[in-house]
């Protein structure tokens, strides 16, 4: 007999979504266990527009993401997908100098593809292509949160818990100031799928949220 407090929600359809970007979350730096590294990472999430999911007896949209490297660099995973997004390539200029947080608010198609990993199946991003031209999108409730700026703070508390304790877990979160102990967390907040596991793929992660 085994009791959990995680509720499993039916993975994210594969197929092409319409959707809206809603996250841009800084994690910090992070480090790989496997590789024995350390890097920047940041987190975008999508609203997807056309697939519900039910929570509490309220129909909500689904949510998803994926965790980058923040990097912008020739053999970055970042650069050739927000290339793909864009439509074009980056300008010199914008290599040294991306705000990652202009992507708030822009739509997307995105490509969702479920995989097998060694704790399940779940489901991840593999391509974003910008929308066709006269798609109008809605204007959704975004969430921005920079470690480089101090304004973006007061975001933190509004996070799920499960990113509120992997920024938690950045090596320079004490650089933040924030008050923050993850074994006084009692906010459920909004958990990942237990279908959608933490995978690491050539140094990104990707992961699904509900």
């Amino acid at each position: 007999m085994i009791a959990s407090g995680t509720k499993k929600f039916p993975l994210v359809e594969e197929g092409i979504h319409t959707a809206v970007c809603n996250w841009i979350i800084g994690l910090g730096m992070q480090h790989n266990d496997k590789f024995n590294t350390s890097q920047l990472k940041v987190l975008i999430g999508w609203q997807l527009l056309d697939e519900e999911v039910e929570v509490n007896g309220e129909m909500l949209p689904r949510q998803i993401s994926r965790t980058f490297s923040l990097s912008l660099s020739e053999k970055s995973l970042l650069r050739p997908f927000l290339k793909g997004w864009r439509g074009k390539d980056f300008t010199p200029e914008e290599i040294n100098a991306f705000p990652v947080e202009s992507l708030l608010g822009k739509g997307a198609q995105i490509q969702v593809i479920h995989n097998t990993g060694t704790n399940g199946t779940y489901a991840s991003v593999e391509n974003v292509l910008p929308l066709p031209k006269g798609v109008k999108i809605p204007k959704v409730e975004t969430k921005y949160f920079d470690f480089d700026e101090p304004a973006t703070y007061a975001v933190f508390d509004s996070l799920p818990k499960y990113l509120r304790n992997q920024i938690y877990e950045a090596e320079n979160f004490c650089d933040l100031g924030i008050d923050y102990d993850p074994d006084q967390d009692d906010q459920e907040g909004t958990a990942p799928s237990v279908n959608t596991p933490k995978q690491n793929f050539n140094m990104a992660d990707y992961e699904e949220v509900c």
